[in-house]
């Protein structure tokens, strides 16, 4: 997706790779994963991509036990979601 310039389909395909390794929990990886996604995604001012990408941010925080920045990262995917 890089090299033909689908910036918005590599944000979604980065956000839903996230969710499957963090499935296999590697919620490490998948953070970083998802973090990339919203990057792309707030640039091109993708708002359902960035709120995804948020609220897929916010579950891997919960796994790994950062529940006060889960928290914040669920509010804030909702937030744009409304």
């Amino acid at each position: 997706n890089r090299e033909l310039g689908h910036r918005a389909e590599e944000a979604w395909n980065l956000d839903n790779l996230g969710t499957g390794i963090r499935g296999q929990g590697d919620n490490v990886s998948a953070r970083a994963l998802h973090l990339e996604a919203l990057r792309i995604a707030r640039d091109l001012g993708d708002r359902r991509c960035t709120a995804e990408s948020l609220g897929n941010l916010g579950l891997a925080a919960a796994n790994l036990g950062e529940l006060e920045r889960a928290g914040r990262l669920l509010r804030e995917a909702l937030g744009i979601r409304h």
